[in-house]
């Protein structure tokens, strides 16, 4: 995931149009990328029984969420 992103990871960026500068252009390419990479990573991470039970999710961060969520860790002493 790209480091400078990574703040702004759940805020994804206003749709393109044909007024958007270069340089908007460039960040949502960037947001997309990143985010693309980062549900990759986290689908190929855990096993196939787990990703059957979460729904489809388009952002990294909410999916993130959804896994703890549901999945909360226990503490075991």
């Amino acid at each position: 995931m790209d480091h400078r992103l990574h703040d702004m990871a759940d805020l994804r960026p206003p749709a393109l149009s044909s007024k958007n500068t270069f340089e908007q252009r460039e960040n949502f390419e960037r947001w997309i990328y990143s985010n693309r990479m980062s549900l990759i990573i986290m689908n190929h991470s855990i096993p196939y029984t787990i990703r059957g039970a979460l729904p489809e999710e388009e952002n990294a961060k909410k999916f993130l969420r959804q896994l703890v969520d549901q999945f909360p860790s226990s503490e075991k002493s």
